[in-house]
């Protein structure tokens, strides 16, 4: 993903011990929020869906980053599960500030959240 600045967004699926792990590093910001958010819904809509989304190596992100992930952990098919990984430092501050720590399923890192 990228937005009209030239930033990029590196994004990475993986599996590990059968979960889905989208791994991003770099900027979540406006510019990405539908990619993101696209990303994450498709993976999600199926029943056994069983997703991590590793942030261990975002840089930044704003309100309309963790809109998308909200929106996509609301609207994840009955069953799916959807947790989140390696949300140190200010994404982790973020996520307790906004009260999404409360909501999402919130791991140190991928090996404990795909358990």
């Amino acid at each position: 993903m990228s937005s009209d600045d030239g930033e990029l967004l590196e994004v990475r699926w993986s599996t590990v011990n059968g979960w889905q792990v989208l791994s991003l590093a770099g900027e979540v910001d406006v510019t990405r929020q539908d990619e993101l958010f696209g990303e994450l819904s498709g993976a999600l809509g199926a029943a056994s869906a069983r997703v991590v989304l590793d942030l261990s190596r975002v840089t930044y992100i704003d309100s309309s980053g963790l809109s998308a992930i909200a929106v996509a952990n609301r609207e994840a098919a009955d069953g799916a599960i959807f947790r989140i990984a390696g949300s140190g430092g200010f994404v982790l501050r973020l996520l307790r500030t906004t009260g999404l720590d409360t909501v999402l399923d919130v791991h140190p890192n991928v090996e404990h959240a795909a358990r």
